[in-house]
């Protein structure tokens, strides 16, 4: 008998596997990056369909097969990408969505990233400067490439990588110079 998990997931992104299926990458705060199967989401009676849509958060019922996780179970919590939102609004979710892909490690748990990642998306929703959009999306991915150590936590944008992203009205520091750090880490790290 499996062990079925019970979790909040982030669907990053999806893409068709064989006849109606979808393999989806989650980002989960108990179990990480997953990777996992959808059986016969593509088609019109399925019950994953609706809850299961990139860019949005789900609660997720998984179970660790032979080679893949599966999802058993799933239901909407909470759309993060809304089609109808502005271009820059739109680019900045499919950035962060994919670079987390590349860049998070699997079934590796970081609790506060997952947290992190999910006030971003909320924050995001709400905001049609786009300047702040750049800003915010400028933050998470300064968490990111910290919390998994592409970046040193000492640097003097520490005051960044804690707090609110609602609070947020302009970057105590320039977007330029925050860009080159996390450009250069990028660089570094040979994955991107």
């Amino acid at each position: 008998m499996h062990h079925i998990y019970h979790t909040d997931s982030i669907i990053l992104e999806s893409r068709p596997l064989g006849d109606g299926n979808k393999l989806i990458t989650l980002f989960t705060r108990e179990l990480g990056l997953v990777k996992a199967t959808a059986q016969s989401i593509r088609k019109i009676h399925s019950k994953l369909r609706y809850a299961l849509q990139d860019y949005s958060i789900a609660r997720t019922d998984l179970v660790h097969g032979r080679e893949l996780w599966r999802i058993t179970s799933a239901s909407p919590v909470a759309p993060l990408f809304d089609p109808m939102t502005n271009e820059y609004q739109k680019e900045a979710y499919i950035n962060v969505a994919k670079l987390a892909s590349k860049l998070l490690p699997p079934e590796l748990p970081i609790p506060q990233l997952y947290d992190d990642m999910v006030l971003y998306f909320q924050a995001i929703a709400g905001v049609a400067d786009r300047e702040l959009v750049r800003n915010l999306e400028v933050l998470i991915v300064m968490r990111l490439l910290v919390a998994l150590g592409y970046l040193p936590h000492d640097t003097g944008f520490a005051p960044l990588l804690e707090g609110s992203f609602t609070a947020l009205e302009q970057l105590p520091v320039d977007r330029l110079l925050l860009v080159s750090a996390i450009n250069q880490a990028l660089h570094d790290s040979h994955l991107v």
